[in-house]
């Protein structure tokens, strides 16, 4: 299976796209959440996040209206770790978290700090992506 995470532009939803593309998707028995729980629209783009079966081949979206960035890709065979096949996107990723609201005593929001990049969804079985180990 692969993983999938996309940059759509915002308000793009499946029962929106053409029949060519809605039946491509379905031919990677793919399954998604529009929008990717825990993030917020940036720039007029939402993420997508998806699993696919390994045949998933995204250099055939362009070619069907779908293009698509990329913000990560990776592989896991349910039994190994994940195999990285496109890197996350930090920068993208953190662009779409929202900032950490701050309450005082009484609940009420007094102020907010930037967003702390952390996966925000994960699907069910799959390894979490862990984002404490420091990237070079």
């Amino acid at each position: 299976m692969k993983r999938a995470i996309l940059r759509l532009p915002a308000g793009t939803r499946f029962d929106s796209l053409t029949a060519e593309q809605q039946a491509a998707i379905s031919s990677v028995f793919a399954q998604f959440v529009l929008p990717m729980p825990g993030t917020t629209v940036a720039d007029g783009y939402e993420l997508v996040d998806g699993l696919a079966g390994d045949n998933f081949d995204p250099a055939v979206m362009p070619g069907l209206g779908m293009d698509w960035p990329i913000v990560a890709l990776c592989q896991w065979d349910e039994a190994a770790g994940l195999a990285t096949i496109q890197p996350l996107d930090e920068a993208v990723l953190l662009a779409h978290l929202a900032p950490v609201v701050e309450l005082d005593a009484d609940g009420n929001v007094v102020g907010s700090q930037p967003a702390e990049l952390d996966m925000p969804h994960n699907w069910a079985g799959w390894p979490w992506v862990d984002f404490s180990v420091p990237t070079n």
